[in-house]
């Protein structure tokens, strides 16, 4: 079961980072220019968001892996998290016994749903990760504002935005 989880997960990322631009074309420094108005500046921001958006999420994945990997406690709570996530929602074929009584789905998810409140709330966990999110979103964002958007090569999909 956790095996044929890895390999779906390992192969919609593989699909997802195949779809990334150049990071050459993201960080062309000649691209770069002051938006006319705020109006041009939303466009921008759209648009951007649109066609580096693979690129965007892998900036904020560093970012956070970054942050977790200088908060080593914030790591080890999340990966504890992970593994009860794993195991207790995602990894059963059997409905969960506890002193012989089974447990249904919606009391796991609201013992897991608390038990991830409470290590976010009680370590620094949730501020490490609020952290490295507002970080990321505000770079990104400031990229995407200043990153002129007509030398692109649009999709039909981006275009129509």
């Amino acid at each position: 079961v956790v095996r044929a989880a890895v390999a779906k997960v390992s192969e919609r990322a593989k699909e997802v980072i195949d779809r990334r631009r150049r990071w050459s074309e993201l960080l062309d420094k000649k691209a770069l220019e002051r938006p006319t108005s705020f109006p041009d500046a939303l466009t921008r921001i759209q648009i951007n968001t649109s066609y580096f958006r693979v690129n965007y999420i892998i900036f904020c994945l560093v970012v956070i892996a970054l942050c977790l990997v200088w908060h080593p406690v914030s790591l080890l709570v999340l990966a504890v998290l992970l593994v009860a996530w794993a195991y207790l929602y995602f990894g059963r074929s059997q409905p969960l016994l506890l002193f012989g009584r089974t447990i249904s789905e919606n009391h796991v998810v609201i013992f897991l749903g608390i038990l991830t409140l409470v290590a976010l709330l009680l370590t620094n966990a949730g501020s490490t990760l609020i952290s490295a999110l507002v970080f990321s979103m505000l770079v990104t964002c400031l990229h995407a504002c200043l990153r002129r958007t007509d030398d692109l090569f649009l999709d039909e999909h981006v275009s129509a935005i």
